[in-house]
């Protein structure tokens, strides 16, 4: 049996700036005070949670599975195409796909 990564890791987590963390982390709970930070844990950050905060964040997307070779495309915008040279995020993990928008997002605020 297959399964799919659900959510991102600690790791991925950590490879986020102190202010990503907090941009995020106010995501999460918007009552949040500014200078307060909870600790955000990464099995919050699940594939649902992601597609909301892009989707919130004014993100265009489509997202496309291969059966064969067993890969994701993230692409922003539109519809890709094979050949399409926008593709984006071309991964074995949906959740990895994703994550990779969101740093994006995260980056240029």
């Amino acid at each position: 049996m297959v399964t799919m990564k659900q959510h991102i890791t600690v790791e991925q987590l950590d490879s986020l700036t102190i202010k990503q963390k907090h941009e995020l982390e106010r995501f999460f709970n918007p009552e949040l005070d500014d200078d307060y930070m909870w600790g955000l844990n990464s099995l919050e950050v699940t594939i649902g949670k992601m597609i909301e905060f892009l989707t919130m964040k004014g993100q265009n997307f489509w997202i496309n599975y291969d059966r064969n070779p067993d890969l994701f495309t993230l692409t922003k915008g539109k519809k890709p195409y094979p050949d399409d040279p926008n593709l984006e995020h071309l991964t074995p993990e949906l959740c990895d796909a994703l994550w990779e928008s969101v740093k994006e997002v995260l980056e240029k605020e």
